[in-house]
């Protein structure tokens, strides 16, 4: 998550950059819903596989017999649901370039008696 978190705060600067406009809240809105509709997805999708394997859910508390396609069920969806996924990932990010920034016009200079925004000098170690 946390490259997607970089990747979607590289393209509100590179938007911001290329239109005049910033309109990071409107994206990150849409990137939190796509999230929430992923969290909700992914629920939804292994209960109907483990229903499609015959998994028999218990309301007593008690164990119940499970047969051999149950146990492909949880199989499938704990290994083959994540990996689709992931691989369904890749192939939309893989348009994904980022944003080729500018590099600054020249070196930075040292300012002689330059103080932190603090106003107190740098540690020294």
């Amino acid at each position: 998550m946390l490259f997607l978190y970089a990747m979607l705060a590289e393209c509100a600067a590179g938007d911001a950059a290329r239109t005049g406009r910033s309109r990071a809240g409107a994206m990150s809105g849409l990137f939190s819903a796509g999230e929430a509709l992923g969290m909700a997805v992914g629920p939804f999708l292994m209960g109907l596989v483990l229903q499609a394997s015959g998994y028999v859910s218990s309301d007593t508390g008690h164990a119940t017999g499970q047969g051999s396609g149950a146990a492909w069920g949880v199989l499938a969806g704990m290994g083959l649901l994540p990996a689709l996924a992931a691989a369904a990932g890749l192939v939309l990010l893989r348009g994904f370039r980022p944003a080729a920034h500018p590099a600054p016009a020249g070196p930075a200079k040292a300012v002689a008696g330059f103080t932190p925004a603090g106003g107190r000098p740098p540690v020294r170690v």
